[in-house]
């Protein structure tokens, strides 16, 4: 007796869904792709687990990157990661089942929009400078593009414009540019980037509030100290009042004020011991690094005097004085804009 088994080869008709979460995104953002394999039998077929579905994307430009994705016991399936549109303009993605030992394959196409991305500028800058100082403007251009031209526009306090075109970003975005600060007010600094064909152009304005300072202020106390100085009460009152004085006048004791004493002792507010090379140093490297042409230095010596000179240091044994000519020099070292102003900036009580 021949005997046959026969297989039916009949595969179960299937279509396939496709979802596209959003249909429209911008550059830079992400959508959801997933979708069902579904059977058009009116019975019920079990569908089998971790089929393959293979998803193509063809960009505007024709790139076409494929990925492959498995089926969940429903016929589910999803791209695990979200996808990330690399480029503006229509995307075409379509999902392909193949056939399989009980299905028969199947495709489904759709369509969606990638506009140009958002782009942000961002200043690393405080909101505050001092009169008569000069800060780099740091700002920081999202997407990170080099060699972007970008433009600063500068609005003064005094109504006055002025619009700088040739800036451009480096690495990572980066652009900077130095202003001086010459006027008191707020100064609004608007930065543009004009965009591409993949981004939209961006504005951003940082407002600066430049306010004028009341200064710098070096005390110095000559004449010794108590022990050899017998007016030393009458000298170190005066040089606490005059540091009082400063004080009330919205001078900060320690960024405003260098106080030089021969005593530390008994007199408030005193910084350091005076000498020749500590009176040097405040006014050739502590003063120089705070004064500008907006920014007055104003210097109080306090002490007896011989002729023209200063009695700075008094000892047992010796007594330095400090001449014109060598404050002179020091005082050449300060920012131009400051020396000049200097005789009627200062006070010299003898």
């Amino acid at each position: 007796m021949l005997k046959a088994k026969l297989e039916s080869t009949d595969l179960e008709l299937t279509t396939l869904t496709l979802i596209i979460k959003p249909k429209e995104v911008q550059l830079g953002e992400a959508l959801e792709v997933l979708g069902q394999v579904v059977t058009l039998s009116e019975s019920a077929v079990e569908m089998p687990e971790n089929t393959t579905i293979k998803l193509s994307l063809v960009s505007p430009a024709g790139e076409a990157p494929e990925f492959e994705v498995k089926t969940t016991q429903e016929g589910n399936y999803q791209l695990a990661v979200p996808f990330k549109p690399d480029e503006v303009g229509e995307w075409e993605i379509k999902a392909s089942l193949s056939d399989t030992r009980t299905l028969k394959g199947s495709e489904r196409t759709t369509k969606f929009k990638v506009d140009k991305g958002n782009s942000v500028i961002a200043f690393s800058n405080a909101d505050s400078a001092l009169l008569g100082s000069e800060i780099e403007l740091v700002g920081i251009l999202a997407p990170e593009l080099s060699e972007q031209p970008i433009t600063l526009k500068m609005l003064k306090p005094d109504g006055s414009v002025a619009t700088l075109t040739d800036i451009k970003s480096s690495e990572l975005g980066i652009f900077k540019q130095k202003v001086e600060f010459n006027l008191a007010g707020n100064w609004d600094l608007t930065a543009t980037w004009s965009g591409n064909d993949s981004y939209e152009s961006v504005t951003k304005t940082l407002t600066v509030n430049v306010t004028a300072e009341v200064g710098k202020a070096i005390i110095v106390l000559g004449g010794g100290s108590p022990e050899v100085n017998s007016e030393w009460k009458t000298f170190s009152s005066v040089a606490s009042y005059v540091h009082n004085v400063f004080l009330k006048r919205q001078f900060k004791d320690e960024d405003d004020i260098q106080f030089l004493s021969p005593s530390l002792s008994g007199i408030e507010g005193a910084d350091t011991v005076t000498t020749l090379e500590t009176l040097e140093k405040a006014i050739t490297d502590w003063a120089k690094k705070k004064v500008n042409s907006k920014v007055p230095l104003y210097i109080y010596l306090l002490s007896h005097n011989l002729g023209d000179k200063f009695l700075l240091e008094k000892t047992d044994t010796k007594e330095k004085y400090l001449s014109p000519q060598l404050l002179d020099t020091w005082l050449e070292t300060l920012p131009d804009g400051n020396t000049h102003n200097f005789s009627h900036r200062s006070l010299l009580l003898w």
